[in-house]
Formats: C-alpha cells, structure tokens, sequence
C-alpha cells in the first residue's frame, strides 16, 4: 500500500494504488481498470476533505488543471485539479468573482460538488446552485456532459463524488469587484455576550452583506509552539458587496466595543487575506450543524480557557438571503432553512483524541439547539455520520436509487447504502469526500 496524507494528515490514506491521469482519457483507463480488478475508487483534488481510504485506487485529480474564462458570458471552464486562488486571480483580472470559498488553496470541484458556502453566499447562494457543466467520468468508464436535462447533474451538484470523477465545470462568474470587507476583533472573553448579540444583531440584514463569527482558542500547553500557547481571538468576518449600505449596518457591533477594526473597503480579490487560513498541510478534525436558531447560553466558556485540554475552533455562519431559496436548476444541496452553520474544528494530531468527537458535538449541537443536519464541504477527519445527515429526506432517497442505478457495484463509496455489496476486489474501504 502506498501511504499518502495528502493536505489533511489526521486521516490514513492508504491505497493499493495511486494514479495521476492528465487528460479525461487517462481517467477513463482508470476506472474501466478498477471496475476490471474490483478495487473501490476515491478521488481526491486537493485533500483538504479527505476521509481514511484503505486499498482501492485513489485518483488524484491535480493535473486536470486547465482554465479558461469566458468575462462576455461570464464563465469559467476549470479542470478538477484547480485551486480557487487561481480562479479569483484571473477572475479579478475582468473585475468578476467565483462564489469560492475563505481558503485560496482548496480545490474548485470538491468545493463547489459539495454545496459551496463562501464569502458572498448570501447574496448568490451556494456555489453549487450557480454550475452549468459537469463533465463527469461515471462508473461504466463514459464520459459525460451533464447539464440540466439529466438526473445526474442534480445529484452531483451536493452529493460530491458519489456518481464519478468530475473532471471539469462550467461556473458562473459574478460583477463583483470592490467590497467591505475585514473583521472586527473582541475581547475573546466576551463569546457568550457576542453570541447573543450576533444571533440578534444578523436577524434584519441584507442578502450583501454576508458574516460569520469565529473564536479561536490554544491551551498553555507546553507542547504547541510559543506564540500559540494560550492564544485567543473572537472575530466578526464582514464581506459586504454594497459597501455604503453595509457600512452603517456594522455600528451595532461596534458599539460592543472591539480591540481591533480592519473593515475597509478593498478589492474581492485580497480577502483571503483576510481569513489567513493555513496553507501548509496539517491535521484536523471538524463538525458542523445546520440550525434555525442559536442558544449561546449553552455555550461553555471554559471550552475555550487556557486551561483547557484540546484547541478549539468554534465558527457560525450566517445563512439565508440567497442560501434559503431553491436553485435553478434545482440541486441536491439541502438546509436551506437554516439560518446558521455551526461549526467545531480542532487541529489534531495522529492518533486523535477518542473525546474529540464528543467534545464537537456537543458544542455545536448545543448551540444549534439540537440540530443534527449536517452540511458535506464542513465535517472533516474519519466520523461515524451516517449519509442522510448531509440531504433532505426526499432528497436522500433520489439520491441512493441513482447511487443505484448508476454504480450497482459500489465503485465510489461515500457512504450512500443503496450500492453496497458486489464489490470483490483485493482491497478494503474507499470512502471519498473529493477536496
């Protein structure tokens, strides 16, 4: 078996085979072979959602990595190996946007197959709602042009590499240049308060202005690096496409008293500066919630104490606006009544800790006041959730009669049941995610 972590190294990726194909040709040969042989296929972009894979064919898509805008129509043509950094730069070149998300090194199709939930989600939705193409590999070794006649291209846009190997898409590109964007900085010892005034403060807002709230807290331990031990932030991240309506509207939280303000107006392209995401490949374990409401108060402060055992990310999203409205065509992308994502993350090493799991669950499913739906792009590491936490009822059950019409024998494995069982071959698992 070939050992590699890819960017996510908490998880065991360890297949019989690992294959880089350059061309659509190339992935074809290799899932005709995998179906010959029997081996489970998972794919992987850039890694940043990878699962553990034991045996089977991992397909690494990095070197489909053309692109080709389209500023009259306002599209991109991008290969599956494509980062997001790369799509807004050129994008930005022609004063448009991609609906990409806070980090620039995150593969495009993963991402966007997904659902897609990124700084202008609100005014646009999810980047999945704003895909014409998918060329898509599927079981059977064809390729295929789905657009939105055929069932497939519902399925695929939310239910990420359940059906095949996405090897390009055609993606909407939005008017979207200048912003106000930024964060506001409070004092970390104030989350319960901000909570509460967030959860407040996001009910009457605008579809431009898209938010979250992140808190971000290290133990003293001995064992991190000297400029994390103890270190604490709680942040309000602001992207607003009407920078002189949104403005005024951020008075609210300014009142609260902040310790830092770097809201200004500034072009779309620079933002990820902004959220600063790591770019370097670590471990990590995440969970998330779609909830319809907040309880800050079951929130516990010492979660986030110097003194606590595991560092602990704690991030909420504001959804609605565009996010809360069907797509058209419509998508497999569910939770559309959510008003917030709530999200626990911890940086890990391996073995991971046995609590860690626990210790996320109730978090977020605390503060979303028992939700349990889950949303695809935002769970990471090797968790027990069983598929139809990511879909709508009626969705799901679409959904696992394509898995079984279209792969009958389980070559992708995501999890979805309606496909289990004829798969023979000489290796175990193959659970993809696809960034």
């Amino acid at each position: 078996m070939i050992a590699d972590p890819g960017f996510q190294t908490a998880v065991r990726c360890e297949p019989d085979l690992r294959y880089q194909p350059s061309d659509v040709a190339d992935v074809q040969r290799a899932v005709a072979e995998a179906a010959e042989l029997g081996l489970p296929v998972a794919i992987r972009g850039t890694g940043h959602g990878a699962v553990s894979q034991t045996g089977g064919l991992l397909i690494d898509t990095a070197r489909l990595d053309h692109l080709h805008l389209d500023p009259v129509n306002r599209t991109a043509d991008v290969g599956a190996g494509v980062r997001w950094g790369t799509v807004v730069r050129e994008a930005a070149r022609h004063g448009l946007a991609p609906l990409n998300g806070s980090s620039p090194t995150v593969g495009v199709a993963g991402y966007t197959l997904g659902g897609g939930l990124g700084p202008l989600a609100r005014q646009y939705g999810y980047a999945a709602d704003h895909v014409h193409r998918v060329d898509l590999v599927t079981p059977d070794a064809q390729l295929r042009h789905l657009t939105a006649d055929d069932d497939l291209f519902w399925a695929v846009r939310g239910a990420g590499g359940s059906f095949g190997v996405a090897t390009a898409l055609r993606l909407r590109l939005f008017p979207v240049d200048r912003i106000l964007g930024g964060s506001l900085a409070f004092d970390p010892d104030r989350l319960t308060a901000l909570l509460h005034h967030y959860r407040e403060w996001t009910q009457d807002l605008p579809d431009t202005l898209t938010s979250s709230l992140a808190m971000q807290a290290f133990p003293d331990a001995p064992g991190l690096p000297p400029h994390l031990r103890g270190r604490r932030t709680l942040r309000v991240f602001i992207t607003g496409t009407d920078p002189g309506q949104c403005e005024p509207l951020l008075e609210p939280l300014r009142a609260l008293g902040t310790v830092e303000d770097t809201v200004r107006p500034m072009r779309y392209a620079d933002l990820s500066e902004v959220f600063a995401e790591p770019e370097r490949p670590h471990g990590y374990q995440g969970d998330a919630v779609a909830a319809t409401d907040l309880d800050p108060a079951a929130v516990d402060p010492g979660l986030f104490s110097p003194n606590a055992e595991h560092a602990l990310f704690l991030n909420v999203h504001h959804l609605g606006g565009a996010l809360s409205r069907p797509a058209n065509p419509p998508n497999a992308v569910g939770r559309r009544t959510a008003r917030f994502l709530v999200r626990a993350t911890s940086p890990v090493l391996v073995p991971v800790a046995p609590e860690l799991a626990g210790l996320h669950r109730g978090l977020i499913e605390g503060l979303g006041r028992g939700a349990t739906s889950r949303m695809r792009n935002f769970v990471f590491g090797d968790l027990p959730i069983p598929a139809e936490a990511f879909h709508d009822p009626a969705d799901y059950r679409r959904l696992t009669a394509l898995k079984a019409e279209t792969d009958p024998a389980d070559l992708f494995r995501t999890g979805l049941p309606a496909a289990r069982g004829p798969v023979t071959g000489r290796s175990g698992s193959a659970r993809p995610n696809g960034r």
